[in-house]
C-alpha cells in the first residue's frame, strides 16, 4: 500500500519553521495567488534575501493565503535605511516602479475585449504572460510599502540614531500618518467621472474601468462592471452638474489638505521633515500598487475566460487555474479538464522562493488545520483574557457586536448597519461593509494598509495589527473598540 501523502503545509513548517507568518489572508484564487511573484528575480531590487514562501488553499469558495511577514519586514527596513542615507533614493525606486507600470498599462490599454475576438488565443496568452511579468515586478518593487508602523518606525530612529525622540514621535505620529494624496478610491471617482465627461460608451466606459472591481478572487466581466458601476455612481449619471461640482470639491479639499499639510510641516526641524516626506511616500506608494493588481488579475481574468470558452469549461473553475498553466496555452487546459474541475474539493500550492512550486490535490481541511496551529502558536504571546491589542488607525471608542468577515460575498447578509466589522485585512470590495460598520478590527496592520487609510476617510474608530482577531473573537460577541489606545475590550463571549 503506498505511502499517505504528506500534506503540504506540514512541508511548509518543516522548511519554514523560523517564520514569522503572515495574518492569513482570505478569499484569494488560485489564478491571482499560485505564481512565481515570491522568486528572488522579482526581487533584485533588494540586497538582502530573506526566503519569501507563499502558501494558498483552496476548497469551492473558501481559500486562505499563508506568507512570510520577514521578508515584508526586510524590504521595509532595508527600504528607510537606503532613503535615509540618500533621500534622492524615492525617485530611483518611483522610476522603477513606474517603468514596470506603463508596460502592464499599456497591455491593460491594448487587450480590449474587441481585440481579444480577434487575436489567437496563444497570442493572448503572451500578451497576458507580459502582463504578469510587469505586474510582479512593479509589485516587487513596491512591497516596501506593505509594513510601516509605529513600532517599526521608532526601531529603525533608534537603530540609525536618528535625533527623534519616542515622545515626540508621538506627538507627530498621527498628523504625520494623514495621507496627503488623494485615496484610491478619490482618485478612481474622478477617473470615472473624467470618462463620463468624454461621452464614452457604457461599454468603453466600462471596459476602462474594470480593475476597479479586480478583487483577489475573481474580476466581474463587462455586464457585471457595467452594474456595478451604476449602482457605485448612480447620482453622477442622474445628475451631470454633480461631475463639475464634484471636480470643484475635489481641488478645494486638495488645496485644503496640503495647506494643512504645510503649516504641519513648517513646525518640524530638518530630521523630522524627512521622516514625514517618507511616511507620505510610502502610504502613496501601497496605495497606488492597488491598480497593478486590478490590471493585471483584469487583463488574466479576459484571456482565463477566452480559454475557458474554447475548453468547454465553466468560467467559475478559473479561480482553481494557475498563470502557470495558463502559460502552457488551451491544449493543456482542455487535456486536464477533469482535473482542474475537481479542484473544488480541494486544491493547495506552496510557493517557495527558490522557483519551486507545489500543488496538491485536496488535504484542504489537513493543511488549514495545520496553518491554523502553526500561525496560533507562533502568536501565542498576543492572546490575553479579554483583551486584544493592536494599533490606532483612526481614533474613537465604540461598543458593539462582532461580526467575522473573510468572504465579504458570503458573508455580507450578515453584516448588519452599526456592527463592528473585523477581519484578516481590508480590500475594495470591503468598502461597502466597512460604510456599514461603526468600527473596525483587523488582523494585518501598518499605517499603509487599506482599512487604515480607508477608516480616516470615513471617521470610524480602527484598530489595526492585532494579528489574532479573528481567531479570538467570534460572530456577535460584544465589545469595546477603544482606538484611542489599540485595545479590544471582550465583555461577553458568545457561549458555543
Amino acid at each position: 500500500m503506498p505511502e499517505k501523502e504528506k500534506p503540504l503545509a506540514k512541508k511548509f513548517i518543516e522548511e519554514y519553521s523560523w517564520v514569522d507568518p503572515w495574518p492569513p489572508i482570505h478569499n484569494l484564487s488560485m489564478i491571482m495567488a499560485a505564481n512565481e511573484r515570491t522568486t528572488e528575480k522579482y526581487f533584485y531590487f533588494y540586497k538582502e534575501k530573506v526566503a519569501f514562501p507563499f502558501m494558498n488553499i483552496i476548497k469551492k469558495t473558501d481559500s486562505i493565503m499563508f506568507a512570510s511577514l520577514d521578508k515584508f519586514t526586510s524590504m521595509a527596513k532595508e527600504t528607510f535605511k537606503d532613503y535615509w542615507k540618500n533621500p534622492k533614493k524615492i525617485k530611483e525606486i518611483m522610476d522603477e516602479y513606474n517603468k514596470h507600470d506603463s508596460a502592464l498599462n499599456e497591455i491593460y490599454k491594448n487587450l480590449t475585449y474587441n481585440n481579444l475576438d480577434k487575436t489567437d488565443i496563444n497570442e493572448l496568452i503572451k500578451e497576458s504572460r507580459k502582463a504578469d511579468v510587469a505586474a510582479w515586478m512593479a509589485d516587487g518593487r513596491s512591497m516596501c510599502s506593505i509594513i510601516f508602523d509605529k513600532d517599526l518606525c521608532l526601531e529603525l530612529i533608534k537603530t540609525l540614531k536618528i535625533k527623534i525622540s519616542e515622545s515626540r514621535l508621538e506627538e507627530v505620529w498621527d498628523t504625520a500618518t494623514i495621507p496627503n494624496s488623494d485615496s484610491f478610491e478619490k482618485r478612481r471617482l474622478l477617473y470615472y467621472l473624467g470618462l463620463l465627461k468624454k461621452n464614452l460608451s457604457e461599454d468603453e466606459i466600462a471596459e476602462k474601468c474594470d480593475y476597479f472591481y479586480g478583487g483577489f478572487y475573481d474580476v466581474p466581466n463587462l455586464e457585471e462592471t457595467k452594474k456595478k458601476l451604476k449602482e457605485g455612481y448612480k447620482p453622477y449619471k442622474e445628475n451631470e452638474n454633480l461631475i463639475d461640482l464634484t471636480f470643484e470639491q475635489s481641488e478645494k479639499e486638495k488645496i485644503e489638505r496640503n495647506e494643512n499639510f504645510d503649516r504641519f510641516f513648517s513646525t518640524l526641524n530638518e530630521g523630522e521633515k524627512k521622516l514625514v516626506a517618507y511616511i507620505q511616500f510610502i502610504m502613496e506608494f501601497r496605495d497606488i500598487r492597488k491598480d497593478v493588481y486590478g490590471k493585471v488579475l483584469s487583463v488574466r481574468y479576459r484571456v482565463a475566460r477566452k480559454m475557458f470558452k474554447e475548453a468547454g469549461i465553466p468560467e467559475e473553475y478559473i479561480v482553481y487555474y494557475t498563470c502557470l498553466e495558463m502559460a502552457k496555452g488551451p491544449d493543456y487546459l482542455k487535456k486536464n479538464k477533469k482535473k482542474i474541475m475537481s479542484r473544488e474539493n480541494g486544491f493547495s500550492a506552496l510557493m517557495h522562493s527558490d522557483n519551486r512550486i507545489e500543488f496538491q490535490e485536496g488535504y484542504y481541511n489537513e493543511n488549514e488545520k495545520l496553518m491554523d496551529e502553526f500561525y496560533l502558536e507562533k502568536n501565542k504571546s498576543h492572546i490575553k483574557e479579554n483583551e486584544i491589542k493592536g494599533q490606532p488607525a483612526c481614533s474613537g471608542k465604540v461598543i458593539g457586536n462582532v461580526k467575522i468577515i473573510k468572504n465579504v460575498s458570503k458573508d455580507y447578509g450578515k453584516f448588519n448597519r452599526g456592527d463592528i466589522l473585523v477581519t484578516g485585512m481590508t480590500r475594495v470590495e470591503f468598502v461597502p461593509l466597512m460604510k456599514k460598520a461603526s468600527a473596525i478590527i483587523t488582523d494585518e496592520g501598518g499605517i499603509t494598509c487599506h482599512a487604515a487609510i480607508i477608516s480616516r476617510e470615513l471617521k470610524i474608530p480602527c484598530i489595526i495589527g492585532t494579528r489574532i482577531a479573528t481567531k479570538v473573537l467570534k460572530d456577535n460577541d460584544l465589545v469595546e473598540v477603544d482606538a484611542e489606545k489599540g485595545i479590544v475590550r471582550i465583555l461577553k463571549k458568545v457561549q458555543n
